[in-house]
C-alpha cells in the first residue's frame, strides 16, 4: 500500500485513524536509503500480533539516490510505504531556502504522525530542524521517539559553514548544534551508528542509558554478485581497461577535484576510465570538465535495481569525504560497495570508521582527504594488478556476508524500542 502525504492533506484524512485497531511502528527515513526499508519490511514480516502494522515513510522532496521504495507483491499486508512530499525539491545548496524547507518538512512530518498515530517512531537521516519538531510532538503526545543518528548534522554544519560564511555560518552552525543537543536529550533513545559519536553525545548531555549503538549495514540480498562485463557495462560502452566507478551523492562534504585529478592521470597514462554516477552542482562541474578528458564519464543516478550491475562493472569503487566531515559522517555507500565484491579506494580522514574498516579488513586503500598524489598512486597500483583487486573484492564480499544479518538488526532495534513493553510482539524468522 502506498500513498503520498503532501501539504494539501485534508483534516478529515488526518483523523482517519482515530479508531484504529492494534499498534503502529513508524520508521521514518528522510533519505529513503535501501537498508532502512529493508528493516521496515522485516519488522512487518515479523510482527505477530493481529492488527499491528509498520509504516515506512521518507522524503519525496530530496534529490538523492533512494532504495527499493515501491511496494512489492510479496510485501506483508501490514506494511505501508508513504512518501512525504513538499511538492518541490529541496534546494540543498541554498542555505535560506533549505532552512525554510526543512522547517516546513518538520510540520508535515508531525501532521503525518497525527494521521497514522504511531505508538513508537524510529527516525533517521532527518535534518535537525525537522527532527526537533518530531521530538517535540513526541513529548507532547507521550510517544517514544528514537533518533537514529546517521550523521551529526549540527557539528558537521558548524565546521563547514564557518569556513564558507565565517560569521553568519558559525552562528548558524552553533544554533544547529544546540538544536541537535536538545533533540538528542529529549529523544526516548538515540541510536548512533558508531561508538565514535558517543563522546559528543555525552558532551551534549545525553544519558548513557539512552544510547545504543547499532552499526549500519547494506541489504545483501538486493546486491547479488554480477559479472564485470554485464549488460549495463555493455550498454554504456565501457572498455575492457581498468574501470574506476564513483556512485552516489557529491555534496559540500566531498572534494570532486580528486576525481578530476584521477581522471586526468588515467587519461594521460591510458590506464582505463573513471565513471562518476551522480547529480547536482559537483557532478555538473565534473561534466563540464569531461569534454577535454576522454577517460572521464559523468552519468546521472541509475535506478536502484541497476546498482548491482553498475557496481559490478567496476574494478575499483571510489569514495571521498572531506576532512571537515571527520568522525561525524560515515558514508553508507561503503557498505553497499562491500556487497559488490570489488576493491575500494577512498579518500577519508583516518579517524573515520569507514576509512578504518577499509584498511583493517583489507578491502583496498584509504588516503587522507585532498592527497591526490597518493590517491592516484594507489589507483595506479590497483590498475596494474587485477588479481590483487580480485582478492580485495573477495575480502569485501566475505565481510558483507558475515556481518549484514537483517535478523540481527531487527533484534537490536527490538531491544532499543522495548517493543514487547509497547504491546508489539516481534519474533525472528
Amino acid at each position: 500500500m502506498s500513498k503520498t502525504l503532501t501539504q494539501s492533506t485534508e483534516p478529515s484524512e488526518v483523523r482517519r485513524q482515530a479508531d484504529k485497531i492494534g499498534r503502529t511502528i513508524l520508521v521514518h527515513d528522510y533519505a529513503g536509503h535501501p537498508f532502512q526499508i529493508q528493516l521496515s519490511r522485516q519488522l512487518a514480516h515479523n510482527c505477530r500480533a493481529d492488527g499491528d502494522r509498520v509504516v515506512h515513510s521518507y522524503s519525496a522532496s530530496t534529490h538523492t539516490p533512494q532504495g527499493p521504495l515501491v511496494p512489492r507483491t510479496d510485501d506483508p499486508s501490514n506494511l505501508e510505504i508513504i512518501p512525504i512530499s513538499l511538492g518541490e525539491t529541496i534546494k540543498k545548496y541554498s542555505f535560506l531556502s533549505r532552512f525554510q524547507s526543512e522547517q516546513r518538512y518538520g510540520d508535515l512530518l508531525v501532521s503525518h504522525c497525527e494521521t497514522i498515530k504511531p505508538d513508537v517512531v524510529i527516525s533517521g537521516n532527518t535534518p535537525t530542524l525537522s527532527q526537533c519538531k518530531l521530538v517535540k510532538w513526541g513529548l507532547d503526545q507521550n510517544i517514544p521517539i528514537v533518533t537514529w543518528i546517521q550523521d551529526m548534522y549540527g557539528l558537521a554544519a558548524y565546521r563547514i559553514l564557518k569556513k564558507k560564511l565565517p560569521i553568519i555560518g558559525a552562528v548558524a552552525g552553533r544554533y544547529l548544534m544546540q538544536r541537535d543537543a536538545w533533540c538528542y536529550r529529549n529523544s526516548s533513545s538515540v541510536v548512533p551508528i558508531t561508538n565514535d559519536f558517543i563522546p559528543q553525545l555525552e558532551q551534549y548531555g545525553v544519558a548513557k542509558n539512552r544510547i545504543r549503538t547499532i552499526a549500519n549495514w547494506a541489504p545483501l540480498e538486493e546486491f547479488p554478485l554480477t559479472d564485470r562485463d554485464n549488460y549495463w557495462a555493455r550498454n554504456q560502452g565501457l572498455t575492457n581497461s581498468t574501470r574506476f566507478i564513483y556512485s552516489g551523492t557529491l555534496s559540500i562534504r566531498h572534494n570532486p577535484k580528486m576525481l578530476l585529478d584521477l581522471a586526468k592521470e588515467v587519461d594521460a597514462k591510458s590506464l582505463g576510465e573513471v565513471v562518476v554516477i551522480s547529480e547536482g552542482d559537483a557532478a555538473d562541474w565534473l561534466k563540464s570538465e569531461s569534454d577535454s578528458i576522454k577517460s572521464l564519464r559523468v552519468l546521472p543516478f541509475q535506478p536502484f535495481e541497476e546498482l548491482p550491475n553498475v557496481l559490478g562493472a567496476a574494478d575499483v569503487l571510489l569514495a571521498i569525504l572531506e576532512a571537515d566531515a571527520g568522525v561525524f559522517c560515515v558514508p553508507s555507500k561503503i557498505l553497499t560497495y562491500l556487497c559488490a565484491g570489488r576493491a575500494i579506494l577512498t579518500a577519508m580522514p583516518l579517524s573515520n570508521e569507514a576509512a578504518r574498516l577499509v584498511k583493517e579488513q583489507d578491502f583496498g586503500f584509504n588516503v587522507e582527504p585532498g592527497d591526490s598524489e597518493t590517491f592516484i598512486r594507489q589507483a595506479i597500483r590497483l590498475a596494474n594488478d587485477r588479481e590483487f583487486c580480485w582478492q580485495l573484492g573477495k575480502n569485501a564480499r566475505d565481510y558483507a556476508e558475515r556481518q549484514f544479518d537483517i535478523a540481527l538488526k531487527v533484534r537490536e532495534f527490538s531491544d532499543v524500542l522495548m517493543l514487547q513493553n509497547q504491546g508489539i510482539s516481534v519474533t525472528l524468522n
